[in-house]
């Protein structure tokens, strides 16, 4: 979350400064130059961003937290909502036959190649798993062993997605 100046003119003051659209202000009977002999920083940087925020905490500038409003809100709060859904769901490994086969992640608990020879790879939350046929949970699998073929030269182990 991004903090917001209490002081707004002062802060616009500093960035007009900083980014050399004025060359000078006075402020508490102190005159202020710009930086770079008066041009200011030509980019939006980290480097200009800090002096601004430098000058604004030199002129007795404060700060508050700034609170999510609106949709931003609303969409954090979902998202927590799904992640920690998520953390309680059970979730299943589906085979490419689309049987389930056990826990998902939990290979002492099915042998690790299925009758042809291949990885179970799909994991589906549980409840989700038995509202599909078995052809459908087929299908997902399927597609998932695709594009994993598809990625071959894939070297880091982070899972592969693939439409459910």
């Amino acid at each position: 979350m991004a903090n917001q100046a209490t002081n707004k003119s002062l802060w616009e003051k500093c960035l007009d400064l900083t980014h050399g659209r004025i060359k000078t202000f006075e402020y508490k009977g102190k005159s202020y130059d710009a930086p770079n002999d008066g041009a200011g920083y030509k980019k939006k940087s980290a480097y200009s961003n800090a002096y601004a925020v430098q000058l604004y905490n030199k002129l007795g500038g404060s700060w508050r937290k700034a609170s999510l409003i609106g949709v931003a809100a609303r969409v954090a709060f979902r998202h927590e909502a799904d992640l920690g859904k998520w953390f309680k769901e059970k979730w299943v490994a589906i085979d490419s036959d689309g049987n389930i086969i056990g826990d998902c992640a939990q290979s002492h608990n099915y042998p690790n190649k299925t009758d042809k020879g291949q990885d179970p790879l799909k994991c589906l939350p549980q409840a989700k798993a038995k509202k599909m046929s078995k052809s459908e949970r087929a299908k997902a699998a399927k597609r998932k062993i695709q594009k994993e073929k598809s990625e071959p030269d894939k070297k880091d182990k982070t899972p592969t997605f693939a439409k459910t």
